[in-house]
């Protein structure tokens, strides 16, 4: 839900994020949580525990700009429990503090 045509940026707080499964391998996630906007300047895949931590997504400048949000959950995290509460917040493009 868009409240302002000026939105250039959202910010995700996961105000709780968890059971998304790690691989063995160092840096390697089988469960992931990721977020993609017009720019092509997005912020990293995630796994593992986020709680209280959060990303900035950018819209882009055009009124029609997109963000999509996307959990992909491999077949055998899927027996582990998942959970998350994300806040999302809007900030507009000529906010002095963005």
């Amino acid at each position: 839900l868009i409240l302002s045509m000026q939105v250039c940026q959202l910010r995700l707080d996961f105000v709780s994020m968890s059971g998304y499964l790690t691989s063995t391998t160092a840096g390697a996630c089988l469960d992931t949580f990721a977020a993609a906007g017009q720019t092509g300047v997005n912020p990293p895949t995630i796994c593992g525990t986020n709680t209280a931590y959060h990303m900035y997504v950018e819209f882009g400048l055009g009124s029609t700009d997109t963000i999509t949000l996307t959990n992909t959950w491999n077949t055998a995290g899927l027996t582990t429990a998942k959970t998350y509460n994300i806040l999302a917040r809007q900030i507009d493009c000529t906010a002095t503090w963005k």
